[in-house]
């Protein structure tokens, strides 16, 4: 266990199942199969229960954890009513170097910034329309959390439509990927998601908490999983992997 503990950097947990945006690159959208992710395309907002997160949050701690905490995954964290409490209730139980979430922004409301300023050391905002505009008035919004604004261009995704994911995954097939051994993922269902490509786990990894954090993450089939893909070619042994259009590490 000590040996992977040092690379993780990021507990990623994805509070709420739905995304107000639609956006045919994101691999929520681009998916094919879509009676596996119905769950993603309901128009009923489903949560990671509060418990579940607290459980998750506390026994990262426990072990040592005390980097970022993201509340956020292939979702939009805003559509979570709970979402301030959370990022508060993540500060009560750990010093932990940054409390985050990633938004599309496009739900924030100047009664809402007042909920989430301070619950959040930063909030991660893609702009996708009025961008200029409306990062001067999200700026404006924010006394205490760091409002930070990233490019909202899309990347290659393994089922995106607007790049040819087959030439890249054949140019970065041989590439090492360090993904997995720097973040941990959890969906809303509770699911361990072997990285940023998944949405529902590929891998059957497991589930929380039908399994410890230490089982699931330091547990022999995700450590071989992470090994395997630490070196050139590794990518050619996991089927979804040599299918992946990120160019990873060279």
């Amino acid at each position: 266990m000590d040996l992977f503990l040092p690379y993780l950097t990021i507990l990623e947990i994805e509070t709420a199942n739905l995304c107000n945006r639609r956006c045919p690159t994101c691999i929520r959208n681009s998916h094919p199969n879509r009676e596996w992710l119905s769950d993603w395309f309901t128009d009923e907002l489903q949560f990671m229960p509060l418990d579940l997160i607290v459980d998750i949050v506390i026994e990262a701690r426990n072990m040592g954890f005390d980097q970022t905490v993201c509340l956020s995954h292939a979702n939009e964290p805003l559509m979570d009513p709970r979402l301030p409490d959370i990022a508060r209730l993540v500060k009560k139980i750990g010093r932990f170097r940054k409390v985050i979430c990633f938004s599309n922004g496009e739900l924030l409301t100047p009664d809402l910034a007042k909920e989430l300023d301070g619950a959040f050391d930063a909030i991660h905002f893609a702009l996708y329309y009025d961008a200029e505009k409306r990062e001067q008035e999200i700026r404006a919004l924010f006394k205490t959390t760091k409002p930070v604004f990233v490019d909202p261009v899309h990347i290659a995704t393994h089922y995106s439509p607007k790049f040819d994911v087959e030439a890249l995954a054949a140019e970065y097939i041989d590439n090492p990927c360090y993904e997995p051994q720097i973040r941990i993922i959890f969906n809303y269902k509770g699911e361990l998601l072997f990285c940023c490509e998944e949405v529902a786990s590929n891998f059957d990894l497991g589930s929380y908490p039908e399994k410890s954090i230490k089982e699931l993450w330091f547990g022999e089939k995700y450590q071989s999983l992470v090994k395997t893909l630490r070196y050139r070619g590794g990518r050619r042994a996991l089927p979804y992997c040599s299918t992946c259009p990120r160019k990873g590490q060279e």
